[in-house]
């Protein structure tokens, strides 16, 4: 009688393992299937000049972004971003030699766009918001209206109006 008890509260023992197991891994896929699906842009600035030598001595800097999710994203704005969320709006000189990507635009998977802006007009813009230095960051705006937001950039406006 006594080994029966034992083998019936192994089983229910075993029978709970199981369980648990199949609930754990249960939750891990639907975390991993979550994860994959976000939108994932990274933003980031970039210094064209550094990339290739027929731009050196060219004075501007890149906003680019690059989706490293596994579904198409569609990019409305790239633009330079203030502290306290407020965009910097500089005057749209355009660059000869660069081209800037046509918003809004699809990226697919490991696809990047990018926009390109002289160091004169950042600068220009900073001191017409009153502000000398400050931390810029490069952001985007994806098509549900999330902006992505870079790493930042400590920058001085007079020296970047006098490049």
């Amino acid at each position: 009688m006594l080994i029966k008890e034992f083998l019936l509260s192994y089983k229910d023992i075993i029978l709970l393992l199981l369980a648990l197991w199949g609930a754990g891994l249960s939750t891990f896929n639907f975390l991993k299937i979550i994860q994959k699906e976000k939108r994932k842009l990274d933003v980031q600035f970039r210094h064209p000049s550094s990339m290739n030598g027929a731009h050196s001595g060219c004075q501007h800097l890149e906003v680019k972004v690059i989706n490293n999710g596994h579904r198409p994203v569609t990019v409305n704005q790239i633009y330079i971003l203030l502290p306290h969320a407020k965009k910097l709006l500089t005057l749209n000189d355009a660059i000869p030699s660069l081209v800037d990507t046509k918003l809004p635009a699809k990226l697919e998977d490991g696809a990047s766009a990018a926009k390109c802006y002289t160091y004169q007009s950042i600068g220009q813009a900073l001191i017409h918001e009153k502000i000398k230095k400050v931390k810029i960051y490069p952001a985007c705006e994806d098509s549900t209206g999330k902006i992505h937001r870079g790493k930042a950039l400590k920058v001085n406006a007079e020296e970047l109006a006098g490049m």
